[in-house]
């Protein structure tokens, strides 16, 4: 699903859609290892998780390290290969695009 905006509501949507699936939904505990965004860093994203998510794990990598999270790589190969350009007439062609593009 793609989300029209950014933030703590959509993130949290994620998360749900994430751990009511197998083999999450099934796992004693789940790692999330996430960058410092503005959606979901602090304390407070933690308590939100964990009362949401009892067995969800969340790990911050360090502040300035993007270069340590290899999803920011498949990120940059995304943004290459399948968002440019950037000409969507619409959402859906954003999704489609990107369904179109996993493997």
């Amino acid at each position: 699903m793609c989300e029209t905006t950014t933030g703590i509501a959509p993130f949290e949507r994620l998360v749900d859609q994430v751990m009511r699936q197998w083999p999450y939904n099934q796992a004693r505990r789940v790692f999330w290892i996430m960058d410092n965004g503005s959606s979901h860093r602090g304390e407070a994203c933690v308590r939100r998780l964990t009362q949401a998510h009892p067995r969800l794990v969340p790990v911050h990598a360090p502040v300035h390290a993007s270069w340590l999270n290899q999803i920011e790589i498949y990120f940059s190969i995304v943004q290459c290969k399948a968002l440019t350009p950037n000409d969507f007439t619409c959402l859906q062609a954003v999704a489609d695009r990107l369904e179109n593009f996993e493997p």
